[in-house]
């Protein structure tokens, strides 16, 4: 199986944030793999790796070693002089899930900033950005200037598409 199918069959179910130890939140969830219920993936904030807890009879370790090891390689960190890849863990790989989860279901509430992997926050006005810009007319200027701000300070725009068809310039 390659990564990209992994990911399509990968869902993330009772989804939940706390105040997280190292500034971005903790989170908890459940993941389900064909609608079969795999695990619970708990990230304590506190640095180190998430902690995974298979459910009776499952193992998220036996999916992961089914993926095709070169839809693993990570192609943002290959490098042409040494021509090696680096291979995205197990860990990575449910913060990937993570993420998707995360994008669907907050891509329209506001900028999401974070580095590759985290998502940290999400910056904006309460309700959806579409229906702010709808509501308010100076609601688009205020939008840019977050996001021009985020750039400033070098952070990381993860819904950039999104924005970018809402006519924003990232």
């Amino acid at each position: 199986m390659k990564k990209q199918t992994f990911l399509q069959k990968a869902k993330v179910t009772n989804y939940k944030e706390m105040k997280g130890h190292d500034g971005c939140p903790s989170f908890n969830f459940d993941l389900k793999f064909d609608g079969v219920k795999i695990c619970n993936v708990f990230d304590d904030s506190y640095g180190g790796e998430l902690r995974i807890h298979n459910y009776k009879g499952q193992s998220i370790e036996d999916i992961y070693k089914s993926i095709d090891e070169k839809s693993l390689n990570d192609d943002r960190l290959l490098s042409p002089k040494l021509k090696y890849g680096w291979k995205i863990s197990l860990d990575l790989l449910l913060h990937q899930v993570r993420e998707q989860y995360i994008f669907q279901k907050e891509d329209k509430k506001g900028i999401l900033v974070g580095d590759s992997y985290h998502y940290c926050s999400i910056i904006g006005y309460k309700g959806t950005i579409e229906n702010f810009l709808k509501k308010y007319k100076d609601g688009k200027k205020l939008y840019q200037d977050i996001i021009d701000e985020q750039i400033k300070k070098g952070k990381n725009i993860l819904n950039k598409t999104y924005l970018k068809n809402l006519g924003f310039n990232i």
